[in-house]
């Protein structure tokens, strides 16, 4: 094994959970004696700082939870930015919960499978797109033979460690094409004192004896079997680590014992098989009525697959929709064909519906912003603010509504917070499609608030630095030069201000306070067709969900609506000049609007 070891040229970054014990404190412990680097996380930094490897100049310590998925991108980020790389990233935190199934209560269920699942699929989720972005990476799980085989008393910990090796299998074939590669570690009885971790339940029932029968089960253990050494597990992780035509789905590390159990699991499978064969053999009829219900379900999936292939090709700009409209005396607005939508699909447009639904974490409690006057009826901060307002954009066929609403929303509060001394024109919304990549997703869609957060932590350059150039849907990679002679100055959010909104007064609170905020909305086939006046929701399938930047507000005597002013990223040939109104009470505008203030 060591001569494999010290073969490793190629110095590496890991990203390993749960690393100031067991089997996480010794790979992170031999990673580093090989040269590599290694970002260690840990619940408890305390316990983390009172370890030698802490001291190590190219280790970085983290606090995270990573049941939180923000804590988990955070982490990722700041890996990433600290040491300007990532290679690998190793799952490996747990506990369990000793208890009958029915002892278990849905609390510390719950609790175990956001441990043992949900965190690692947080971590996979956070830093699949870095990965994806430069098609190499590698992902290791951390299972056990308990995820392949049941024991008594530890059904709940089991289940957990079933499902990590199945999402580990079918995540492997999803991102093969990107060159990722990804394995579970089945490890069998480990020195790691990981037994003597885990709690047991707090509903234990009498009858089931489980302190008990998992005493014995233990007693067993210890006495049968030498357990495995945890610094031979980080050997075979690492020696996988460098395996550049694929690893297998599932890795088998521990003593002789974990693969014997391993075999007898396969050889029961393969006797229920064969004794099941002759008992579920079909006959004549039933397989007649079989091929019945499979053709039935294929020519169903093959007229949807029309339907839906058809409803894609319509056209964005529909005449007789617009006529229903206008003829329609109770409608607020008014339908016509704008320029920009002519010749495009129904796909056309959905392709340019970037906002994807906002994580939970960042649905947070409102105050008020503190604003000495009453709200006014009306209010246009292309008035209050006129030299801070910047014209409109056109994303073209690009799902980056996200991207181009976020830098607005920060070029104008960055004029705005200055009284008009500071004034960087319009940001970069290519800086953050190209380069935030975590959470979000370039033309493919991306969340607001997860902009916010790249903007605090790397602000953007202008646009003029960066031009747009993912307008036909190919994303390029992250650049850190300007594209002509202007310097590379950075503009940034302010820290701890993301504020999310869910109601008219705070939107309009806030956009008194500090200037435009980036609303979010639903879309609906009608709203390519509208012009001018007060959009409603009339007719129409929803196509998906859009950011866009709120202005202002207003109300419309004709209609009696309360309405907002926002400027949309498809272009001044879209709308008012690029502008609509539309009521507070549709599609959603009002649910979800988020800014921070601008660093000046």
């Amino acid at each position: 094994m060591e001569p494999i070891l010290k073969s490793i040229e190629t110095k590496q970054v890991w990203y390993i959970t749960g690393c100031t014990s067991g089997t996480g404190l010794a790979l992170t412990e031999k990673l580093l004696s090989l040269g590599h680097k290694v970002s260690g996380t840990t619940r408890d930094l305390k316990k983390l700082q009172q370890l030698s490897i802490y001291k190590n100049d190219s280790f970085l310590g983290l606090q995270v939870n990573i049941t939180n998925s923000l804590s988990v991108l955070d982490s990722i980020e700041k890996t990433i930015e600290h040491f300007g790389e990532l290679t690998h990233v190793i799952n490996n935190a747990g506990y369990g919960i000793v208890g009958a199934v029915e002892e278990v209560t849905e609390e510390e269920d719950r609790k175990l499978m956001d441990a043992l699942y949900f965190g690692p699929l947080n971590v996979i989720r956070s830093v699949l797109p870095y990965f994806r972005s430069k098609k190499d990476g590698y992902i290791f799980n951390v299972s056990s033979i308990s995820g392949i085989k049941g024991y008594p008393r530890f059904g709940n910990y089991s289940g957990a460690k079933f499902a990590l090796v199945g999402l580990t299998e079918s995540l492997a074939q999803d991102v093969a094409p990107f060159n990722i590669k990804v394995s579970c570690i089945i490890l069998g009885y480990i020195a790691t004192g990981f037994q003597n971790g885990n709690d047991y339940s707090k509903n234990l029932i009498p009858e089931y004896q489980s302190r008990e029968i998992y005493g014995a089960i233990m007693k067993h253990v210890e006495t049968t079997v030498t357990a495995g050494d945890p610094y031979k597990v980080a050997d075979v992780i690492i020696e996988n680590s460098i395996k550049s035509d694929g690893i297998p789905y599932n890795i088998f590390i521990g003593p002789l014992s974990t693969f014997s159990i391993a075999e007898a699991k396969i050889n029961e499978l393969t006797q229920q098989i064969e004794s099941q064969k002759q008992r579920n053999s079909n006959s004549y009829n039933r397989k007649m009525r079989f091929s019945y219900i499979i053709c039935l379900i294929l020519v169903s999936f093959y007229f949807a697959s029309v339907c839906f292939g058809s409803f894609l090709d319509k056209p964005a700009l529909d005449d007789d929709l617009i006529n229903q409209i206008n003829s329609n005396k109770k409608s607020s607005w008014t339908a016509g064909r704008n320029q920009n939508f002519e010749g495009k699909t129904i796909g056309d447009a959905i392709g340019l519906m970037g906002t994807k639904k906002t994580p939970a974490p960042f649905k947070l409690t409102e105050d008020g912003e503190a604003v000495k006057d009453s709200i006014p009826t009306s209010f246009d901060s292309r008035t209050q603010w006129p030299n801070c307002i910047h014209p409109i954009l056109n994303q073209e066929q690009c799902g980056s509504c996200w991207a181009f609403s976020s830098s607005e929303v920060l070029s104008d509060r960055i004029c705005i917070a200055s009284n008009g001394k500071t004034n960087p024109g319009a940001l970069s919304p290519q800086n953050l499609v190209s380069c935030d990549v975590f959470g979000n997703d370039g033309c493919s869609g991306g969340i607001p608030q997860l902009a916010w957060e790249y903007m605090e932590l790397h602000g953007l350059v202008t646009d003029s630095c960066y031009p747009y150039t993912a307008g036909n849907g190919t994303v390029y990679s992250c650049e850190k030069s300007c594209s002509d002679s202007e310097s590379y100055t950075l503009h940034r959010a302010k820290p701890l201000t993301l504020k999310t909104c869910s109601s008219v007064q705070c939107i309009q609170e806030n956009i008194l306070a500090y200037g435009p905020i980036v609303g979010t909305m639903e879309v609906y086939s009608d709203f390519m067709n509208y012009q001018s006046g007060v959009y409603t929701y009339q007719s129409g399938s929803l196509l998906g969900g859009h950011a866009i930047k709120i202005v202002g507000w207003g109300f419309d005597e004709t209609s009696q609506l309360n309405y907002w002013i926002v400027a949309n990223s498809w272009g001044p040939d879209w709308g008012i000049n690029g502008f609509f109104w539309i009521s507070m009470e549709t599609c959603s505008i009002s649910s979800d609007a988020s800014a921070a203030q601008a660093r000046v």
